[in-house]
């Protein structure tokens, strides 16, 4: 929504809108009707042309959303449509949301993966906990199907980060 606000009124005016609202609310928190005034009353007429209505109340993102390109999302998207791994390389650049994005993209019947995921990366013993679940929720949604004492070691892991983290997730 800031991106197609920002498209629509130029970066210029958008930066000084920026910069205009964290003097007026940085460090507390506003509603929705208050926002929504602040824009139009710094940025006249733009929350019509980007029909903020379809943004801010209707479902879903609207079809006017900017396309917003990333050479890492292409590079996971490629990964993921071609059904392999990441090499060493490509996976040592990742970040946790790189990480987080390629778990969660792959195909629920990514069974063949998973063994080899955990046994390259170790996944399941991640120190990020959104790596750990997205890992675990492909493991189990793909009913990946791997030896019993890898499983026995699966189901500790998955125990201790449920005891950890289970509210949060």
């Amino acid at each position: 929504f800031l991106r197609a606000l920002e498209e629509a009124v130029g970066r210029e005016q958008f930066d000084r809108f920026i910069r205009t609202y964290i003097e007026r609310f940085g460090f507390r928190s506003i509603d929705t009707a208050t926002f929504l005034e602040c824009v139009e009353a710094e940025l006249p007429g733009a929350l019509e042309r980007v029909r903020a209505k379809e943004w801010v109340y209707g479902p879903g993102i609207p079809d006017n959303a900017p396309t917003i390109s990333s050479p890492t999302r292409d590079a996971i998207d490629a990964l993921v449509h071609g059904g392999r791994m990441p090499t060493e390389d490509e996976a040592r650049a990742w970040n946790g949301t790189a990480w987080t994005y390629y778990l969660e993209s792959l195909p629920r019947d990514a069974s063949g993966l998973c063994y080899g995921l955990d046994l390259h990366f170790h996944l399941s013993r991640h120190g990020n906990p959104e790596i750990r679940c997205a890992w675990y929720l492909l493991a189990i949604e793909s009913r990946a199907s791997f030896d019993r004492d890898y499983l026995s070691e699966q189901f500790y892991t998955l125990e201790q980060f449920l005891e950890t983290n289970g509210r949060l997730k």
